[in-house]
């Protein structure tokens, strides 16, 4: 019983996340060898959407022996097989410079044992343990056995619902003509190894401080002397000389 409260309390921050948050992004993918299309040209003319699908933590299958914990090899009866092969992701767009990005790039090579398939992808984040939170989807697109020629990359823009932290990315493929999730993979780290850091446009501004300027005072001789200072000097030596005009002394013979 005591480590059934303890889970509900690891767990619960994460699905109340999940709940009470608007999730937006905007996403675009191609074929990594298609050069007729520019991905970032392909982001910036996409629509924002509002992800509502979410999946609790297990689905990524950890509890399966270690060949398949990154990756699920479906056999459908039909011995068509498929395979997340290798997948990687990369961090862009931080501009506050505090480590956290809010573009990722994910990109994959997924394999079948036939000749061609048609699949799509679906592709999920994880905020620091909590559930897995759809936050693109590709289009259709055909694999060609174990070729790397079918590699393919969607970028994702984070707009809304993403906090600062540290997050896990899900790849789930889908076949078109075999129903469920034909094989997964599991991302930690970046291309580089590093934590994947991320957060929304919300938090990744530059913020500019208000600055108030004063002037200085002046020094003159031993005392010193504001603006205020000297505009009221002058106003005496103005009231002195016409209401208290100086006159001179006559010499006497």
């Amino acid at each position: 019983m005591k480590f059934l409260n303890l889970l509900l309390v690891l767990l619960l921050p994460g699905v109340i996340y999940a709940a009470d948050t608007t999730n937006l992004t905007r996403s675009a993918g191609k074929m990594v060898n298609d050069s007729s299309l520019e991905l970032n040209s392909a982001l910036a003319s996409s629509p924002v959407v509002e992800s509502t699908l979410v999946k609790p933590r297990g689905i990524e299958n950890k509890s399966e022996p270690a060949l398949n914990q990154q990756y699920r090899t479906a056999n459908h009866g039909s011995l068509v097989e498929f395979e997340i092969f290798d997948a990687w992701v990369e961090l862009t767009g931080d501009i506050d410079h505090d480590g956290f990005f809010h573009r990722i790039k994910t990109t994959f090579d997924a394999d079948v044992n036939t000749s061609v398939e048609t699949v799509y992808a679906k592709l999920y984040l994880s905020y620091e343990g909590g559930p897995w939170q759809q936050y693109a989807d590709s289009d259709m697109f055909e694999i060609y056995y174990d070729s790397i020629d079918d590699t393919y990359e969607v970028v994702g823009e984070l707009i809304e619902g993403y906090p600062p932290g540290y997050y896990e990315v899900l790849i789930e493929l889908h076949s078109f003509y075999h129903e469920g999730v034909v094989a997964s993979r599991m991302i930690s780290s970046d291309a580089d190894g590093y934590a994947i850091s991320l957060e929304d446009l919300s938090y990744d501004e530059i913020y500019i401080q208000e600055t108030y300027y004063y002037e200085p005072d002046y020094i003159v001789g031993a005392g010193s002397f504001s603006w205020v200072g000297i505009l009221m000097l002058g106003l005496l030596l103005i009231i002195k000389l016409k209401y208290f005009p100086t006159t001179k002394l006559q010499k006497t013979k």
